[in-house]
This record gives structure tokens, sequence and C-alpha cells, in this order.
């Protein structure tokens, strides 16, 4: 829910749309607020690919204040954001992430699915804890809709201001090729092992590179640096040289 000012959001995106401009190996989406999703998308600026943060199940209907995939699709929206850990402590469980998943890949949308657990215990048991999100997330998709979604590992102990510590490279190195066996379970090789896997939590220009030379991941997930063009540019500039 940032920024507070449809100039200021609209200062940000085109900031950062000028300056990638020059980076010919890295893909950029910026997932923005929906009340300035019109206003960035009308600048036309090819560079950066349009995200939204959320999206509701449903076409159209009785659902006061929420915004369906189609309309976003309409409004020239190409990514969306679902199972966000923000999201998930305000209510949102499996089923209803499912059925947002299923809706989105309707309406034409490539999907950002979020899994991550709440706490890493030292028995395992957190594995089984991103197993049944992902299970669960994915319950109501065909194999075919992997084309449409990227899966990203999102651990809620390393986001935000409040987080508690940071994974290494090699830890998440292990989530993605565990996160793959699913998927390889559920879907099958061949449509499974085409899955991005993007890393988010606490990602910031020092810890970029690292992350993917080491961690086996396709891209990251920007939080907070991402408020600021200056700080998300030089997130971006690290991946570009890789």
């Amino acid at each position: 829910m940032n920024p507070a000012t449809r100039k200021d959001a609209m200062a940000i995106f085109s900031e950062v749309a000028s300056g990638v401009k020059h980076f010919k190996k890295v893909s950029v989406v910026v997932c923005v607020p929906a009340v300035f999703l019109e206003s960035i998308n009308n600048l036309k600026l090819n560079s950066v690919s349009l995200g939204a943060e959320n999206c509701f199940f449903d076409e159209m209907g009785p659902y006061t204040g929420e915004v369906s995939p189609l309309q976003l699709k309409n409004l020239g929206v190409q990514y969306v954001i679902v199972g966000h850990s923000e999201r998930r402590v305000l209510g949102e469980d499996d089923e209803l992430i499912s059925k947002k998943i299923k809706s989105a890949v309707k309406a034409g949308l490539k999907i950002v699915f979020c899994v991550g657990e709440r706490f890493r215990d030292e028995a395992g048991e957190y594995l089984n804890f991103l197993r049944n999100e992902i299970t669960a997330g994915l319950s109501k998709i065909k194999r075919e809709d992997l084309r449409s979604l990227i899966i990203a590992y999102e651990p809620v102990w390393a986001v935000g201001k409040n987080a508690s510590g940071y994974p290494t490279p090699e830890s998440v190195l292990e989530v993605a090729l565990f996160l793959k066996k699913i998927l390889v379970e559920m879907f099958g090789r061949d449509y499974s092992f085409k899955v991005p896997i993007v890393y988010g939590g606490s990602v910031d220009k020092n810890n970029t590179d690292a992350m993917l030379r080491l961690s086996g991941v396709d891209g990251l997930l920007v939080g907070r640096d991402s408020l600021s063009s200056e700080k998300f540019l030089m997130v971006i500039a690290v991946a570009n040289s890789i």
C-alpha cells in the first residue's frame, strides 16, 4: 500500500522504466496498487511490465470493493501477485488462493504465487508446510496452466522490517529443489521444470549477487527496496550483471 499519491507512483514507475532500458539480461515487472494501474498503464513505458498486487476469484458479481482478474486484464495488467504473506495474515487461506489462481489463469494473467513458512524448525516440518501450500494452491489448475505460473519463495520470517533473519543462498537452493520436486509429483517433468522460481525476503543490492548465483532461483521478488527507484535500480543492475 505504497506510495500514497498517484504522482509518486508514476514517478517511481517512470524512473525505473527509464533506468532499465539499457539492461538486456533481465525482465522487470512492477506490481502497483490497483488505484494507480490505469494511470501507469497510460504511460506506455514498455521496458517494464505492469502487475497488480492482488485480485479476486470471480469475474464479476456482488463483491463490493474487490477487483477481478478480468478487470485487471482489461486495464493492461500482465501479472498479478497471489498468496502474498501479507494477504495471508489478513485471513486468506489456501482454498481462496487456489480460486484466485484459477481465475487469474482463465483471464490470461501471469501469476506470481507466493509461498513461505512462518518459521524454520530444525526438524524440517516447514517443508511439509510448503508442500501443503503448493498442493492446495495449485489444486484447481491443469499442467498446461503452469505456463502462466511463477512461484515466489517468500519465507515469512525473512520479510519486512521485523525480519528475524535471512536465509543463505544454499538453504534457498534446497527449498527451490524441493518446490520443483512437488511440481513434478503433481504435473510431471516437462511442464514443471519450466516454472520459474524467484526469491523474496529482505532483498537488496548487497545480497542480490549471491542469491542469484548460488540459490538456483530465476529471479527476485523485491519488497521494501522497490519503493525507491534508486535502490530498485541498484538491485536490477546487479541482476543484469550476472
